[in-house]
Formats: structure tokens, C-alpha cells, sequence
């Protein structure tokens, strides 16, 4: 039970010495409750949510490093120091 006005030992007070572990705990509860409002989400939704996002751009990235690519092999072939293409 908390009580207005508390002050000492584990009260997060500027005064007393004991006010440092009262705010010390004070900071692990609302981190405590941080961490559960957060839905709960464990460690594999967040993987899967993170590789469904780079699998979403997978096909888009390969396309144009392939036009990149192909891009400077035309280039290098008009100046004559590329590969001969079959």
C-alpha cells in the first residue's frame, strides 16, 4: 500500500538515504509494467515479424542489383573491356 507524503526508506524522496533504493525500485516496477503492456510479444513473433519485412522486399532489391548489374556489363562491353556475351 502506498501512503502520500512517504519519505525514508524505499520512498524515491530527494531526502534520506533511503530514497535511492525506493526509486530504484520504483524505476524496476514501471519498466516491469512496460515490458507486459507490450502484448505479450516474445521473442519469435518479433523474428518473424522482422524476416516477413525483408522477405517483403527481397524481390524488389534483387531486381535492381540485377539492373545495376547488367547496366554496367553494357557499359563495360561498348567500351570493349567487358566479356563477349553468348
Amino acid at each position: 500500500m502506498e501512503y502520500v507524503g512517504r519519505s525514508g526508506t524505499e520512498s524515491c524522496s530527494p531526502s534520506g538515504a533511503g530514497g535511492t533504493t525506493g526509486c530504484f525500485a520504483q524505476l524496476a516496477r514501471l519498466a516491469k509494467a512496460e515490458r507486459q503492456a507490450l502484448d505479450n510479444a516474445s521473442w519469435k513473433d518479433l523474428v518473424e515479424a522482422e524476416r516477413a519485412k525483408r522477405l517483403s522486399t527481397i524481390d524488389a532489391d534483387s531486381e535492381e542489383i540485377e539492373a545495376r548489374v547488367k547496366a554496367e556489363e553494357k557499359a563495360a562491353q561498348q567500351q570493349g573491356n567487358g566479356p563477349a556475351q553468348p
